[in-house]
């Protein structure tokens, strides 16, 4: 949920469909317009509708340094005033004209600086009577210094002295709207769900406003910290000032008393954030963005090189491929989300042309990227979208969190070169399970997947499509070599999954035990002690052994690390009156 507390980006003209309106109390009513405006990524948007917001210190710049250069108000309606009040940037020698036109073609002069200038940044002149006009603007011939033009504020006053402009803008919070809001986010919390809680796009924010949106980060916090939420301070952060949000971000965490997971929604460039920032330790979580452009195709080791970052961080891929967007077919969102998790995503956001900008209905055209509006209610029941849950109940079914990308898990045999088409798998630490991503081809293939020696295992196709298994061989043995030699999949024109899993005779118990569930340490990198789990939740006893009690206590789980780095051989021994199941840990504990 993005409050867009900046008024741009996605707001409707009634509020984003927020039946409370705006988050300020009087909305937008006023529209500006400008001659050109200066946009670059990782530092601002300085557009128009900056000199009516009521900061000064950001502002409207020109593209260029040309001139003339212009901006204005459109108050939609015809407006009188008498007086104004203009806000330059930086000081300069101004030359410039205050004109007003009913028509947005053809202006009439009210104002014209003398021939020398006006010198300085604050202009405020009373016209002899008052104007009556629906457009205004400052229209700037040349400066003394020959930079480019920038405006901080263009106030119009009306005849008892009020502001013509958007004045209210972060300062008066519309009760109305957070109302609205509550019953929002309490619904998500009733079912179960954590609401993901933005602040703004990125773009719309300026060097000179951090202290307004760490203000209503505030009260933000204050309002809903409570409550189980994500921060993800702005969305698409580096099509705006990157440095600003960064801090923005960090603040958030240090005000919350909940510690609660803290993030910004990357744009498509992904920039490294450690480029911008020496101190991470706010930023929890990597929250991604590929974008919509399919022929930016999105291979396995663009994930990879995300979830291989240092300092280690989960990563949820955030916004790609959005289901219909720019006509996109159902199975390239499909596929997205599998190779996203087969290269190591914790979760993966999905949305659908008509769900992701909100479409109310037939008739909402606001912001449409495919041929014709698609109401939200029916975006909800899209193919790709219909098929998620089989993909969640394929990884609720194992013990997903133990399982790690692992190039070397399948030696795959002539498997397709196109970045879209590549498979890849997934494996836990003593390769008793193997699950692999078979992405749709134009050719059949198949490979040879690498288990636990000596074991036995059972293999089933999983049809993404229909959340179907397909049996292949419930008895494979494998051998010293602990190879086996897959089939090729049922259809390589479709999509598919492949689960390889050790015939374990104390299954539930053996799935149960898992590093993750014992240790917050990657298994790479271990420095406190292990929680052993010694009864499973079924009640079957576990015993323990290593391969160096020195270094990982069997009995305890203490770890004592020493001046290298340490390779240790954790084993878990499952017995019950079904048999013993062994389950291997491989650990690295780290020096001290």
């Amino acid at each position: 949920m993005n409050f867009f507390i900046g008024l741009g980006g996605d707001v409707y003209g009634d509020g984003n469909k927020n039946e409370g309106g705006y988050p300020w109390t009087k909305g937008m009513p006023y529209t500006t317009f400008c001659s050109s405006q200066y946009a670059k990524d990782n530092e601002m948007h300085a557009n128009a509708f900056r000199i009516i917001d009521g900061i000064e210190d950001n502002y409207w710049q020109a593209e260029d340094e040309n001139y003339p250069a212009w901006v204005g108000i459109d108050w939609q309606t015809k407006k009188t005033f008498n007086k104004f009040r203009v806000v330059f940037a930086r000081e300069d020698t101004w030359n410039f004209d205050i004109e007003i036109s009913n028509d947005g073609q053809n202006y009439t002069k009210v104002y014209s600086t003398p021939k020398a200038g006006f010198k300085g940044k604050i202009f405020e002149y009373e016209l002899a009577g008052a104007q009556e006009a629906r457009f205004c603007r400052v229209k700037i011939n040349g400066c003394a210094s020959g930079k480019v033009a920038r405006v901080g504020e263009f106030t119009p006053f009306d005849t008892a002295g009020n502001k013509l402009t958007h004045y209210w803008y972060f300062r008066d919070l519309n009760a109305d709207f957070f109302k609205n809001t509550d019953d929002r986010i309490q619904y998500i919390v009733n079912k179960g769900m954590i609401a993901d809680l933005g602040l703004d796009w990125g773009r719309q924010l300026m060097p000179g406003m951090q202290k307004e949106y760490k203000r209503f980060a505030k009260y933000l916090s204050a309002r809903y910290g409570a409550y189980p939420v994500i921060w993800h301070g702005g969305g698409e952060v580096g099509t705006g000032c990157l440095e600003e949000w960064l801090k923005i971000a960090q603040y958030m965490n240090e005000i919350d008393s909940y510690n609660h997971v803290n993030t910004v929604h990357n744009d498509v460039s992904n920039p490294d954030y450690s480029l911008y920032m020496d101190d991470l330790s706010w930023h929890d979580m990597n929250y991604t963005q590929s974008g919509h452009d399919i022929n930016v195709g999105r291979d396995i080791k663009y994930w990879q090189n995300i979830y291989n970052r240092k300092p280690v961080k989960p990563f949820i891929e955030g916004e790609i491929y959005f289901e219909s967007i720019k006509g996109l077919p159902s199975y390239v969102t499909r596929e997205a989300y599998w190779k996203t998790i087969m290269a190591g995503g914790v979760g993966f956001a999905y949305s659908a042309e008509g769900l992701w900008q909100l479409t109310y209905d037939y008739e909402d055209y606001r912001q449409l990227w495919g041929s014709s509006p698609i109401p939200w209610y029916v975006a909800l029941y899209k193919e790709a979208g219909a098929q998620l849950p089989y993909m969640k109940s394929f990884l609720e079914a194992l013990n997903w969190g133990e399982l790690m990308p692992d190039e070397g898990a399948v030696a795959w045999n002539n498997p397709p070169t196109e970045e879209m088409k590549e498979p890849f798998q997934k494996r836990n630490l003593d390769s008793s399970v193997v699950i692999a991503y078979m992405p749709a081809s134009d050719t059949a293939y198949n490979g040879a997947a690498r288990l636990r020696p000596n074991s036995e295992f059972t293999a089933k196709w999983y049809n993404t499509r229909t959340g179907e298994y397909t049996l292949i061989n419930d008895k494979i043995q494998t051998d010293q070599s602990g190879v086996w030699v897959m089939p090729q999949a049922p259809d390589h024109t479709a999509d598919w999954a492949i689960l390889i899993m050790l015939n374990a005779k104390n299954a539930d118990a053996f799935k149960e035990i898992s590093f993750d569930r014992m240790s917050h340490d990657q298994y790479y990198d271990v420095q406190n002690d292990i929680e052993l789990i010694n009864k499973t939740s079924d009640g079957t006893t576990v015993t323990w052994q290593s391969s160096n009690n020195d270094v990982i206590n069997s009995t305890t789980g203490k770890v004592t690390r020493g001046a290298a780095a340490c390779g240790v051989t954790l084993i878990a021994k499952i017995t019950t009156d079904k048999g013993t199941d062994y389950k291997y840990f491989y650990l690295t504990v780290a020096a001290e």
